[in-house]
């Protein structure tokens, strides 16, 4: 497990990184996503979860369905004291 240290401060509307898929990370990103894989963050013993994506199923016969990515995450730290309280996460896909 890795641990990233930072220092918390307001950023809006800013790309934090990119990201380019082979077609075989592509399909594993799909295989998470199907499988409602999530991610999880630890700050200082609080852990914010959140799922990388969505499974939209539009039909049953014939079965078909829709995969959607999360590109957006929202952060929200609550600090005391300098120390996190409480955080959240509200995810958005445009």
């Amino acid at each position: 497990m890795k641990s990233y240290y930072f220092v918390l401060e307001e950023i809006s509307n800013k790309q934090l990184c990119s990201l380019t898929l082979e077609s075989k990370d592509l399909n594993a990103l799909r295989l998470a996503i199907e499988e409602h894989y999530y991610f999880e963050f630890v700050i200082e013993d609080i852990p914010i979860r959140g799922f990388v994506g969505q499974v939209e199923e539009t039909n049953l016969f014939p079965h078909k369905h829709h995969i959607y990515i999360y590109t957006h995450h929202h952060f929200e730290f609550y600090v005391n004291n300098n120390q996190v309280k409480l955080n959240g996460i509200k995810i958005y896909n445009n």
